[in-house]
């Protein structure tokens, strides 16, 4: 039974199709599925009334033949958006799943400021307050990301960062969140990153603020 209604719908849909006047069939084209709601999940920089406000253009069009190089060409504006993930809900539903990048610290350089991503861009910064508590970075911030893998490398305590300064002969300052101060030498500082990590587990050394490894 169940079979013979299938055939029945299919034999429908294929006579329908097929004799349909051309001219109307474009018409009819853009109501079959008529795009009416677009939801959009995993944003925390990008405010969804914006987005709302710029796929506009997208409402009342056909489901069917919305391309998802029309939704990306409008959010490749946006540098904090690093891709999106587009699915189509029939039948009247656009929903975009957003991938943002993800800042690691503020750049801070000739009173100029940005966001520096985990893929080493550089964000135009604005106030938000998810990143606040981000780490500052004074100086070029060019070298940054290396130094930050080498971090993660001999996985040193990131979270206990306060702000980072390079200089320009290439090398490194560390200020933890306790204000201890960590000098580090231009070459081979991982070595001194590491040793870093064995001692500070030692109470005794809790009290010393300054760690200079340039000698």
């Amino acid at each position: 039974m169940k079979r013979t209604l299938l055939q029945f719908v299919l034999i429908f849909f294929l006579i329908f199709f097929t004799t349909f006047n051309p001219v109307n069939n474009s018409n009819l084209n853009d109501f079959v599925f008529p795009l009416k709601y677009i939801k959009i999940e995993n944003n925390r920089v990008v405010e969804n009334d914006d987005l709302y406000k710029k796929l506009s253009f997208l409402i009342g069009k056909n489901l069917l033949s919305i391309n998802s190089l029309d939704v990306e060409k409008v959010l490749k504006k946006y540098e904090f958006i690093s891709g999106v993930n587009i699915k189509k809900i029939y039948p009247h539903t656009l929903k975009l799943i957003i991938n943002e990048k993800t800042p690691i610290a503020i750049l801070t350089n000739k009173n100029k400021s940005f966001y520096i991503s985990d893929a080493g861009d550089f964000l135009n910064f604005k106030k938000i307050d998810y990143f606040k508590n981000l780490p500052m970075v004074f100086g070029k911030g060019d070298n940054f990301i290396s130094f930050y893998e080498s971090l993660t490398k001999v996985n040193f305590p990131i979270n206990t960062i306060k702000s980072y300064y390079y200089f320009e002969l290439g090398r490194w300052d560390i200020i933890l969140t306790d204000e201890r101060l960590i000098k580090l030498p231009i070459t081979n500082y991982e070595e001194s990153l590491i040793n870093f990590i064995k001692i500070n587990s030692n109470k005794e050394l809790k009290k010393y603020k300054l760690f200079d490894y340039r000698i």
